[in-house]
């Protein structure tokens, strides 16, 4: 076998190794972590592995989300890989996979054409030696979420469907049918090679020779019968809950515009001049403003589109790829803010063979005129010096895109917060602290969480709590203490606590407005910072360490059938390694003082178990004792004291201002008035 008969191979083996370095080189680390799509399927991910449960449909207040990338994402985090970007695992793999799956599937299409077999593998070869480093298919399979999944799926349904015309295999059949209804669970550009697979197949039932018609038209029905099926899960949803189909759509579609003919003209122009001229400006999507091709794949693109043009009789692929780079630009057109190259994700590959048959037609043309195709030793030379510099040019391209993307990409202006970085870096920030001083982060347990930090803070020393219930706080401890308040949804908990320790660092934050969090608020004191004082000093220990410091009250004197609403700060003095149940007794129990009613519980609602105490915590534990209303007027020792559950053994009191002989301490008296 020739060098050149085999050239086609090792270009291919060359384009996929470079798709693998340009996918997986720093990829934890640029572009920044995490988008917060990438948080959600990641956070979904580690469910599904902790749950085993399914979903064909995630519900969100955006729209919804589709499963596939959670599921594959959940395969990663199975095999150990327990990361807030393991979904961009999935995506890089997936950018690697269109590779040689580019080589293949245009290797089939091109059969068709009256080109030798080693111009048409070449040509695919160059196809997918372009989509190896093509930037904006970089930048989209270096981010974990869904689009990066379309351009395999769509080129294995593309190498299927013409494989199974060109052997008859049903197999292959089936395979494009099963790639089809995946693709249905990917997201909404899913959908869009709906329209673009009824093309092919009207266009494919017209070439074939009418004999081979039965068998194409019944293949082309297997491989829908298979898609239905497959996503029939997902159909069967959407005729469930019909709101779900759409609601994406209506949030991002130009039609819900009051000027919805100008805004599709305004984004049919951009997404023109996206190609060569003007790119996405959104650094999630792109090197800010880049075209999708550099001024050699421009070359390409143009030289193609020509050939397409005058091959358009004659050539089937001169009629299917740019229609099928029409069919994929318009989620870009109908939805804002166009050019969206996320949108326009399927773009890339019929536009990639295009640059590629209009590199080979440049060549050609320069080797007529040069007349490179004579004999003799100086039509040699000026054929390799041609084909030197068609090398070097290309070669330029693909070191262009590398440095665009590893070399001015880092320095995007905003990168860091069109990844919405804010909520990543503070919960790394947190857990190191939290390695060598209390650190509370507040979690609103009604909203939705901010996603980064429910996937990173567990199993960390961080403390979540919902500080509109239990809110602790600190006294004279060793260390720095820390508290992150979610201020936009919590709006009193950093006064509560400025107003407790009012020595505390204030820092208002203000997250970017697409991470989902909101303002927040961080309270910073420092070592040695007292506690507040309280309205009514109390004192009683118990073991190993729990010490009241005193209580909070709606006043001494209530009439019965009214409710005492009562908080006790505890502070904890020393680890204690069980959840403890804290009581209350109105009344001794004791000679003429019965008790006329009492409270057990763990305090803070058991949000935060004595377990978790920490060394210096003061906590407030709030609640209600409602007097019954038959309750006899007098005045009824307040009585306070722990013990283990189930085995009820109450812990040893240790000292107290008014002690009892059985382990409890009364720490005031209530007055219950005469009605």
């Amino acid at each position: 076998m020739s060098r050149r008969s085999v050239l086609w191979f090792w270009i291919v083996i060359a384009a996929t190794l470079l798709a693998a370095f340009s996918r997986f080189y720093h990829l934890a680390s640029l572009p920044p972590q995490a988008w917060v799509d990438e948080a959600w399927y990641n956070l979904r991910a580690r469910d599904l592995v902790q749950t085993g449960e399914f979903h064909v449909f995630y519900r969100t207040f955006w729209g919804g989300m589709h499963p596939l990338m959670v599921d594959l994402a959940a395969i990663v985090h199975a095999l150990g890989i327990h990361s807030l970007v393991a979904s961009r695992g999935v995506a890089a793999v997936s950018g690697i996979l269109t590779i040689p799956l580019a080589f293949a599937a245009f290797d089939e299409l091109w059969r068709r054409e009256a080109w030798p077999a080693s111009q048409r593998r070449l040509t695919a070869a160059l196809t997918a030696l372009i989509l190896s480093n093509l930037l904006y298919l970089v930048v989209a399979s270096r981010i974990g979420y869904g689009p990066a999944l379309i351009p395999p799926v769509m080129l294995v349904y593309v190498w299927q469907t013409r494989r199974g015309q060109r052997t008859r295999s049903w197999i292959s059949w089936a395979v494009a049918g099963l790639a089809l209804g995946l693709a249905q669970y990917i997201n909404l550009n899913g959908r869009f090679l709906v329209p673009l697979v009824v093309i092919l197949a009207l266009h494919d039932l017209w070439l074939s020779p009418r004999g081979q018609r039965r068998s194409v038209f019944l293949g082309l029905c297997l491989a829908a019968g298979v898609s239905l099926a497959v996503a029939l899960p997902l159909i069967a949803f959407f005729v469930r809950e019909p709101q779900w189909l759409l609601a994406r759509a209506g949030h991002i579609t130009v039609g819900s515009q009051q000027n919805g003919p100008g805004s599709l003209l305004n984004n049919a122009v951009r997404v023109v001049l996206a190609f060569n001229f003007q790119g996405d400006f959104n650094p999630r999507q792109n090197l800010p403003g880049r075209p999708m091709f550099d001024w050699i794949q421009s070359v390409g693109l143009w030289a193609g589109l020509l050939w397409s043009v005058r091959k358009f009789r004659q050539s089937a692929a001169a009629r299917e790829l740019p229609a099928w780079m029409a069919l994929m630009c318009l989620s870009s057109l109908i939805t804002d803010d166009a050019p969206q190259f996320e949108r326009m994700i399927g773009v890339g590959i019929p536009a990639a063979a295009l640059v590629a048959i209009g590199w080979v037609e440049v060549w050609r043309w320069l080797s007529q005129r040069l007349h490179v195709e004579g004999r003799g030793k100086d039509g040699f030379k000026l054929k390799r010096a041609v084909t030197g510099l068609a090398v070097i040019f290309v070669a330029a391209s693909l070191g262009l895109s590398t440095y665009d993307y590893f070399g001015l990409y880092p320095y995007a202006p905003g990168l860091a917060e069109f990844f919405t970085h804010t909520p990543v870096r503070l919960a790394h920030e947190l857990i190191e602290r939290a390695r060598t001083e209390p650190v509370f982060v507040e979690r609103i347990t009604e909203a939705e969480d901010v996603y980064a930090f429910d996937f990173l803070f567990p199993g960390t020393p961080v403390r979540r709590l919902d500080f509109r219930q239990c809110l602790p706080l600190t006294d004279k401890r060793a260390t720095r203490t820390t508290y992150l308040v979610l201020s936009e949804r919590d709006q009193d908990a950093a006064g509560n606590l400025i107003q407790a320790l009012p020595s505390a660092k204030v820092t208002a934050l203000r997250p970017e407005e697409a991470a989902l969090m909101g303002p927040a608020t961080l309270v910073e004191v420092a070592p040695g910072t007292p506690a507040l004082t309280v309205s009514n000093a109390a004192h009683a220990r118990f073991e190993p360490g729990l010490r009241l410091v005193g209580y909070d009250w709606s006043g001494p004197t209530l009439k019965a059938g009214q409710s005492l609403f009562l908080t006790l700060y505890w502070k904890s003095e020393a680890r204690v390694e069980a959840d403890l149940t804290a009581f209350l007794h109105m009344g001794t129990g004791e000679g003429n003082t019965p008790v006329v009613a009492q409270r057990d519980g763990q305090p803070c609602q058991g949000l935060y178990p004595t377990s978790q105490w920490q060394v210096g915590d003061v906590v407030p534990d709030g609640f209600a004792v409602v007097v019954p209303p038959d309750t006899p007027p007098g005045d009824y020792p307040l009585v306070v004291g722990w013990y283990q559950y189930p085995s009820l053994d109450r812990l040893r009191l240790v000292e107290a201002d008014a002690p009892l002989k059985d382990n409890r301490a009364i720490i005031g008296t209530i007055t219950i008035a005469a009605p």
